[in-house]
């Protein structure tokens, strides 16, 4: 127990000086990628805690693990079908932990017939805005979505989206994401409410930055509001992350 306490004390020490670049949005997001349209329910908060780590450990290897994400996100209002939500995120331990974020979307087809889901928003306004390990990545994104006909024998809905934020988020600064996810297994909780059991998500974005990379997850939600997901995420520079991780993330509604 103490080798392994000293193996993570020396992760963290390692990944101390790169703190400043983590990716800590709270907003309602795909799984690595905020490539979805979706927004938080109105007057409705959730909270996020999402861990990522290596599996494995090999001599040598840094970012192994990444800080624990704590995100907290409130649905605004429904103003004419447009929906908004703000969200605030703490990520420890790093130097600048608190970083803040908005959205607003639209559903699909409320526009016209077979209009797709809309989204713009702007996450990751950090604190630290100038000198070393500045976190102001001020990103701004913007989602189309689309359900996919359930003859196709497919289902779920395909998001694609673009981001452009400050020099704070690496090397690229502009990028495009691309998401998929579906919701199987229909369930009814104890005051009647319909929901499903299970959910596959997907996503990947470009570049070499803080948003660059993907993976995927199942999600299991024990009521309506209680999920846990997990599964494999990758990273388009390693410098950055470090290689490949595992994530276990929870979200609870209240």
């Amino acid at each position: 127990m103490k080798t392994r306490i000293k193996t993570l004390l020396a992760c963290l020490v390692t990944l101390w000086p790169t703190l400043g670049l983590q990716q800590v949005e709270a907003l309602t997001t795909a799984w690595w990628t905020v490539c979805t349209t979706r927004v938080q329910k109105t007057h409705v908060a959730h909270i996020t805690i999402d861990n990522y780590f290596r599996l494995s450990h090999h001599r040598g290897e840094n970012n192994e693990i990444l800080p624990i994400t704590i995100g907290l996100s409130y649905g605004l209002f429904n103003w004419n079908n447009v929906k908004s939500e703000i969200g605030v995120s703490y990520v420890a331990p790093t130097r600048y932990p608190v970083s803040f974020d908005t959205k607003v979307g639209i559903e699909e087809e409320l526009l016209f017939p077979y209009s797709p889901g809309m989204s713009i928003g702007i996450f990751n306004v950090g604190t630290k805005t100038h000198g070393q390990y500045k976190t102001n990545q001020n990103i701004v994104d913007v989602c189309f979505s689309k359900s996919l006909p359930a003859a196709m024998l497919i289902g779920g809905t395909i998001t694609v989206g673009g981001f452009g934020g400050n020099h704070a988020m690496g090397k690229n600064r502009l990028g495009a994401m691309v998401a998929y996810d579906r919701e199987f297994c229909p369930a009814m909780d104890a005051s009647d409410t319909e929901y499903n059991k299970w959910k596959f998500i997907a996503d990947y974005a470009t570049g070499k930055n803080t948003q660059g990379g993907g993976g995927f997850g199942v999600y299991y939600y024990f009521t309506p509001k209680i999920g846990l997901s997990t599964g494999p995420t990758w990273f388009n520079d390693q410098s950055i992350f470090g290689k490949w991780k595992w994530a276990i993330i929870l979200q609870v509604d209240l």
